[in-house]
């Protein structure tokens, strides 16, 4: 027991036009299994936020998908997801 040497931060990740999981639902994408992350919420164009979304939950290019993880599977999200 005692301290952790897990590093655990949230992400704000804008979806690109030709991210791989553009166009996918969150189940489809594999984004949980693929970075080890918990999807938090979406927010979709117009601002509206879905939180906790369901594994059925479209991802679209210009959403801001909000994911907690480990810092360095974020940061491999992140270029793998805004490029």
């Amino acid at each position: 027991r005692g301290s952790s040497d897990l590093e655990i931060d949230i992400e704000q990740i804008r979806v690109s036009e030709n991210a791989f999981c553009a166009g996918k639902s969150i189940e489809e994408s594999g984004l949980r299994q693929k970075f080890g992350v918990i999807l938090l919420a979406i927010m979709r164009a117009g601002g509206t936020m879905e939180f906790n979304p369901s594994g059925k939950a479209p991802i679209e290019a210009g959403n801001v998908l909000i994911a907690m993880g480990e810092r360095p599977m974020l940061k491999r999200m992140e270029e793998e997801v805004e490029d």
